[in-house]
């Protein structure tokens, strides 16, 4: 018997996936409307427990929202047991224009859990996400971030830009 084991999916990420797009359609709606209920999803989907908030920087001129997130690491069988506790950091970058937006993520960290042992609590490691087959676990999900984006604003559409922006300030505390 010859067993045969490979490292494809361990293999460090190629530089140019380190950022990745995706233009989104959404008709009917114009560049104003499209910031502020964006805005509102990124509010209400993003809250990070530390002091940071979840939309970093915005310019009404450009129709750009920066904002920085976490999920936790995509993990749904026995072959990625080692990673369900894991969370994954990134910076997400939403560009508008009237009917449309695009996506951009970058800045892709990983985080193991902490631990607690007798001498108190050892917070896990943090550092880049590398691999490739982290890289290829991840992506997919941050992407169908537009679609979410899509039903938010399809679901929010009768609400004024005034609306929603007051809303907004009322849960981040603006």
């Amino acid at each position: 018997m010859i067993l045969v084991f490979g490292c494809a999916g361990n293999s460090a990420i190629k530089t140019d996936a380190l950022i990745f797009s995706r233009d989104f359609e959404v008709s009917g709606y114009s560049r104003e409307k499209l910031l502020e209920l964006t805005r509102l999803w990124i509010a209400q989907t993003f809250r990070p427990p530390q002091a940071q908030p979840a939309v970093e920087c915005e310019s009404r001129e450009r129709g750009r929202i920066v904002g920085n997130g976490t999920i936790k690491y995509p993990c749904e069988d026995l072959e990625c047991m080692e990673m369900r506790d894991c969370t994954v950091s990134f910076a997400m970058k939403v560009e508008i224009k009237d009917n449309q937006f695009t996506l951009t993520f970058s800045n892709l960290g990983l985080t193991w859990p902490g631990h607690m042992d007798f001498s108190g609590y050892h917070p896990g490691p943090s550092g880049p996400l590398i691999l490739q087959k982290d890289y290829d676990a991840v992506r997919p999900q941050l992407l169908d971030f537009g679609n979410d984006i899509k039903a938010f604003i399809d679901y929010r559409k009768s609400d004024s830009p005034a609306q929603a922006a007051e809303e907004t300030r009322f849960r981040i505390g603006g």
